[in-house]
């Protein structure tokens, strides 16, 4: 009993101070942050473009059964093994990065740069099956998996992308250096990308993510402009995106009883963005004619171009019965198109 005594006391059981150099000091280890509901504050800072979208409600329009067919048959995605996205997840955020260092060896073949953070309700294998899916549509099916401990995560890496589940409702994949951003933002070692300055002037990023089944924010560089100014210049509408680079651009969709669509462009000035504005209404009419040859116009005759100073907007809505009509033609246009992971066949001799 004296001997269990002695022990407790030696161990720290009286409130004595201890005393002497042999005396133990206490490190107290600080608590690490509890994860975000809203996914989109564990993105990193300083994205090129970011992308939400609500499952849940999209989940809910008639038009989903019609998607998700659409990625099953083009997407090859396989119904079974993607249950943590078609079933269990809510709410999906993405955003590309620019790599500021293009010869970035854990970056993947292709030069792309992203990362995607899943909310919905996930379990032991999702990360897993998440990233060989992926790995299946870039191409890098044969790449093994290896596991990696990041402080109170498991990060699953293979060719230069990474997948870890946070906890039983949060997921993420991207490349291993955005993946590894989006671990440092969780545990409070970075800032997320809503402590960056504004993202787009006019506009609240998170009620913007936030409030719209789909939506998207984005930075024109100069590749972007370059690529649109090159398309819209063979239809005569070269300076709707003229000397855009360096601007941003927000475009969202909402579904209640129908579709809204919405796409708010900045322009340098009100003169650049007014110019802007008479193209894309000629443009428009013009599109409308040709499109009443293929049963496609009822898009385009709801389209509404206005300007505000530099800004430039564009609305379109549809009911929820134009809006299933025109996803119907989309889908015959589209549907005897091939898998986009199909291999290419020898020809036969």
């Amino acid at each position: 009993m004296l001997a269990c005594a002695q022990l407790a006391l030696a161990c720290g059981g009286s409130t004595s101070e201890a005393k002497g150099p042999a005396s133990a000091q206490v490190v107290k280890v600080p608590a690490l942050p509890k994860l975000p509901e809203d996914p989109a504050r564990l993105l990193p800072s300083l994205p090129h473009a970011v992308f939400s979208a609500d499952i849940d409600g999209l989940r809910a329009s008639p038009l989903f059964a019609r998607a998700k067919r659409f990625a099953e048959q083009r997407g090859c995605i396989d119904d079974e093994h993607a249950r943590w996205l078609t079933e269990r997840t809510q709410r999906v955020v993405a955003a590309r990065y620019v790599s500021s260092t293009p010869t970035d060896p854990t970056a993947p073949a292709s030069g792309a740069r992203g990362v995607a953070v899943f909310r919905g309700q996930y379990t032991a294998g999702d990360a897993r099956e998440a990233l060989t899916q992926t790995l299946g549509l870039t191409g890098t099916a044969t790449e093994p998996i290896s596991e990696e401990a990041r402080g109170r995560f498991i990060v699953l890496n293979a060719a230069g992308l990474s997948a870890v589940q946070l906890d039983e409702h949060l997921l993420a994949i991207g490349t291993h250096s955005d993946v590894s951003a989006v671990l440092s933002v969780a545990d409070g070692e970075a800032q997320s990308w809503l402590a960056d300055p504004v993202f787009m002037r006019n506009v609240d990023s998170t009620a913007w993510l936030n409030t719209r089944a789909a939506a998207l924010l984005m930075h024109i560089d100069d590749d972007v402009e370059r690529r649109l100014t090159r398309s819209l210049a063979s239809l005569g509408a070269g300076d709707v995106t003229r000397d855009l680079s360096g601007s941003s651009a927000a475009l969202s969709l909402t579904l209640d009883n129908g579709a809204r669509g919405e796409l708010h462009v900045l322009y340098p000035s009100a003169e650049a963005a007014g110019h802007a504005s008479a193209q894309l209404r000629s443009l428009i009419d013009q599109a409308r004619m040709l499109l009443r040859f293929t049963g496609l116009s009822v898009g385009i005759e709801n389209t509404q171009v206005t300007t505000e100073n530099e800004q430039l907007s564009v609305a379109l809505e549809l009911s929820a019965q134009a809006l299933d009509d025109l996803a119907g033609q989309l889908e015959s246009m589209l549907g005897d198109r091939a898998p986009i992971c199909a291999p290419h066949k020898a020809d036969e001799t």
